[in-house]
């Protein structure tokens, strides 16, 4: 069964709760762009890894690691960090570049798969 974990609330969203109803903060939030990965093998399959809506940063310092930057309207892009091996964007190494994770990307980072999904949070009713 996998989890869901809350995604980062450290959004700029400008609210001041003294002047702004929860109806509208509510509104605010789920207009929000939203991503995650989902695990897709290892001992972690199914687990829900959400998306920073600036920059997050995957794998272990000294091992494959990259990072996953949001350039709005552009969309997410993946880039190897540091490690040996670079990660792989459905099946083709990064290289030095930023590559664009269209949706149901599947990435690998030492060894682990993910699914890269946006918008369409899974919820109760909507599981992924």
């Amino acid at each position: 069964m996998s989890r869901l974990y809350k995604t980062d609330t450290n959004r700029n969203l400008n609210l001041h709760l003294n002047e702004t109803s929860i109806d509208q903060i509510m509104n605010d939030l789920n207009a929000l762009p939203y991503a995650f990965f989902q695990v897709t093998s290892g001992e972690h399959i199914g687990r829900i890894i959400p998306l920073n809506p600036s920059m997050t940063r995957l794998g272990l310092t000294g091992k494959v690691c990259a990072v996953v930057v949001n350039r709005g309207e552009d969309g997410y892009f993946l880039s190897h960090l540091e490690g040996e091996e670079q990660p792989l964007v459905d099946g083709i190494p990064t290289g030095n570049s930023a590559i664009h994770l269209p949706e149901g990307a599947l990435i690998e980072i030492d060894g682990i798969e993910m699914k890269f999904h946006k918008e369409n949070p899974p919820t109760a009713d909507n599981p992924i």
